[in-house]
């Protein structure tokens, strides 16, 4: 019976052995990531990060150093592992988030506030609609997109307001549906 339960526990402690996963967390600049993610997942995120602040940045970029930490567990390990490129390039000096502000297709600039740009840009054109007009639209599709980007490439609000304008006239509406531009 000894040996019946010895080799029980032997199977047992095989099969967990067979079924347990390397996982790797994170940390970059201080920040704790619990990505549980694989090495090669690690590596292709950096490598995208890496790839991105050189893509932004001029010259070769500076990426923070990643402290790792490796834990078992019987889950497999993620494929992928965007927070980490994410992280690496928040760590990137020279390097932010941007509100990249597009009128169609053509990309006219970036602000650092897209809710200061927008209550800016209704504020111009509530102030600008003529008597006869109920409100006003852009003439083109505008959108705003957050993208990394340079940390000094970015306009105020204002003076983005008035580019947009200037590129896309506004319309002026009423009640019957008949447009015209002032």
């Amino acid at each position: 019976m000894l040996r019946k339960t010895a080799w029980l526990l032997a199977a047992l402690l095989l099969f967990a052995a067979a079924n347990v996963r390397l996982r790797w967390d994170f940390e970059v600049a201080g920040e704790t990531l619990a990505l549980g993610c694989s090495a090669r997942a690690a590596m292709r995120a950096a490598e995208a990060a890496r790839a991105a602040a050189e893509e932004i940045l001029p010259g070769e970029a500076a990426l923070p150093q990643l402290k790792r930490r490796a834990r078992l567990t019987l889950r497999l390990p993620e494929r992928e592992a965007p927070g980490l490129a994410d992280a690496l390039l928040r760590a990137v000096p020279g390097v932010e988030l941007r509100e990249y502000v597009y009128l169609g297709d053509r990309r006219v600039g970036a602000v650092t506030d897209a809710a200061a740009f927008r209550q800016k840009l209704r504020g111009y054109i509530d102030n600008t609609v003529p008597d006869w007009a109920w409100g006003g639209v852009l003439s083109k599709p505008l959108r705003v997109e957050r993208c990394w980007g340079r940390t000094d490439y970015a306009s105020a609000p204002g003076d983005m307001v008035l580019l947009v304008t200037g590129i896309a006239p506004v319309f002026y509406y009423d009640a019957e549906g008949n447009y015209a531009t002032a």
